[in-house]
Parts: structure tokens; C-alpha cells; sequence
């Protein structure tokens, strides 16, 4: 119901959109639920129920907050349907899932011994991500230093992390030489992948009040590390620090596609969704709600505003 009110908006008012350049995957997707159509809709909207479900398993398993609460994946939802542009069926929204199964996997390596078949499944599930939207190779690094956190990861670990990473690609590819076909997979895998050219970016004046609202949230994650922390034991603090590399590989993707849509925006959103939720949390129960409802009528008047004007 809660994600019924927040997206219904594409159902009512279809938005004319079309995909920025991404991977093999999700142009197979398309091929079958369309951008723009009623069972595109349908589809981001089903795919964030299950995202959200496993962000508050996330959050409940490795206990990063003192109470066991629905508040992770409903902040989550909240994120992922803030402006206009999130509410379509968008390559990063298809990559989320796969990055939260790798996110997964890597947490659970943690005081493990023999855990060669997750760190390569860590691997394996940022490479389906990528076959979505290509940059999200870019959260390797993040990986990478999560597994330096929470372990050793010795040169055996790191053989299996990238070939778990690797051997997606080689099979596919080989897939596409076979059927000689090669030249498709690079030029669809990996079209618009370049370093964006920053200035001129041409971002009208409500896009970049969009941006400065997500520059706000992770000023706000970043002042709240010691909320985030206070009380935790080290186990803990330590999988909270694996979100802040993931939100700076985040970032650090946006450089790797040539062209800036607002949409890119959604990769912040399993970082964001689990800091925020802890902000949330540590306000008192009533503040909490006001706060929280206040947000959701927010994000209704943006949706609906040019339509009641």
C-alpha cells in the first residue's frame, strides 16, 4: 500500500522517458516490460518491494540499529521515490537488487574462515549488476575495502573476489564470439562508459535543487557518525563503515558514464536508506512520525505540483 501511494504517479501521468545507455541485461528486460509502459511500472514497483525487504533483512541480521524495525527498507522506498525520475523502471533501480545480494553476501563473511564461494559471489553479483548499468563496476571498490575491514583478505580471497568479477564477462563474451557476434556485446555492454564532462552540464534550476537535496543527505550521514556508532559494539561499527565506502563508490560512478541523469542519483539510495533510517531511529518516537509524514506529503506535492498549479 505504502508503495502503491508513493509511485502511482507514472500510472496516472505515463513519463515520457527513455534509458540511459546500459548493459545487456537490462536492454533484455526491456525488450520484454518496455520503458514506458504499464508493465514497466508495475515492475519497478514489485522490484523495490523485494529491494526493501532485503535492506531490513540487512539490517536485522547484522543488528545495525539497537531495535528491529521496518524503518531501513521504508526509508529506502521513501528514497527511491522522492522525484519524479526515480518512479520509472530505470537500469540503476534493476542494478540495486544485485548490489544488495553482493552487499549481502560480503557481511557475511565476517569471523568466517572458509568463505571462498561468498567472496566470489560478491564478485559474481556486482558483475549482474554491471550487465545493468556498466559503472556499477565502479563499487569493486568499495568491496574491495570491505573485505580489508572486515578481514585479512589474503591474495587467495582476492583471486576468487575478481574472479567471481571476470568470469560473467569471459562466458558471455565467449557466448557472443561463438555466435560471432562480439561487436554487439561491446557495443551495448559498454556504450556510454567514458569520463562525464563535468562542466558544461547542462542541469536546469529544479535539477540542481534535486542534486542539493541528496548533497543535504550525505552531509548529514557524514556529521552523524558517532550517532550511527554510540553504543555499537566493534562488529558493528564495523559493517557501518563498509556503507561509507559503499556511498563513496556511489559517487565515484557518476564519473564513469559520459552523461548525467538524475536517475544515477538512485545508487546513493541502499547507503542513504540505511543512515538515514538510523537518524530516524535516534529521533524520539513522536518527532520520528511528524518528521516522516511531513517528508511524505513532500514528496507527493513534488510528484503532483505541476498538476494542481
Amino acid at each position: 500500500m505504502f508503495i502503491a501511494i508513493l509511485r502511482a504517479y507514472p500510472f496516472f501521468f505515463p513519463i515520457e522517458w527513455e534509458a540511459p545507455k546500459h548493459g545487456l541485461l537490462a536492454a533484455h528486460i526491456y525488450q520484454f516490460t518496455g520503458q514506458n509502459s504499464f508493465v514497466a511500472y508495475l515492475s519497478a514497483s514489485i522490484l523495490l518491494f523485494f529491494q526493501a525487504v532485503i535492506v531490513n533483512m540487512m539490517a536485522r541480521i547484522h543488528r545495525l540499529d539497537r531495535e528491529v524495525t521496518m524503518i531501513p527498507g521504508l526509508i529506502y522506498i521513501t528514497l527511491c521515490s522522492i522525484l519524479p525520475e526515480f518512479l520509472i523502471f530505470s537500469p540503476v533501480l534493476i542494478a540495486n537488487t544485485f548490489l544488495l545480494l553482493a552487499i549481502l553476501e560480503l557481511l557475511q563473511t565476517y569471523k568466517k574462515t572458509a568463505c571462498s564461494d561468498r567472496i566470489f559471489n560478491v564478485g559474481f553479483w556486482l558483475a549482474i549488476a554491471s550487465f545493468c548499468y556498466v559503472p556499477y563496476l565502479g563499487f569493486t571498490l568499495g568491496m574491495m575495502i570491505g573485505f580489508r575491514i572486515l578481514r585479512p583478505f589474503r591474495l587467495g580471497e582476492r583471486i576468487a573476489f575478481f574472479s567471481g568479477v571476470i568470469i560473467p564477462y569471459f562466458l558471455l563474451g565467449v557466448s557472443f564470439y561463438l555466435m560471432d557476434d562480439l561487436h554487439h556485446f561491446w557495443e551495448v555492454q559498454f556504450a556510454g562508459v567514458g569520463v562525464i564532462s563535468f562542466f558544461p552540464l547542462a542541469l536546469s534550476f529544479s535539477s540542481v535543487l534535486k542534486i542539493l537535496l541528496f548533497v543535504l543527505f550525505i552531509a548529514l550521514t557524514v556529521l552523524s557518525y558517532r550517532v550511527y556508532t554510540a553504543k555499537k559494539n566493534i562488529d558493528v561499527q564495523k559493517k557501518i563503515d563498509i556503507f561509507y565506502w559503499v556511498l563513496l563508490s556511489s559517487l565515484l560512478i557518476f564519473a564513469f558514464h559520459q552523461a548525467f541523469y538524475l536517475e544515477q542519483l538512485l545508487a546513493l539510495g541502499i547507503p542513504l536508506g540505511i543512515f538515514l533510517s538510523l537518524n530516524l531511529t535516534a529521533i524520539a518516537n513522536r518527532w520520528a512520525e511528524t518528521w516522516y509524514f511531513l517528508a511524505i506529503l513532500s514528496i507527493l506535492l513534488i510528484q503532483y505540483y505541476p498538476y494542481l498549479v
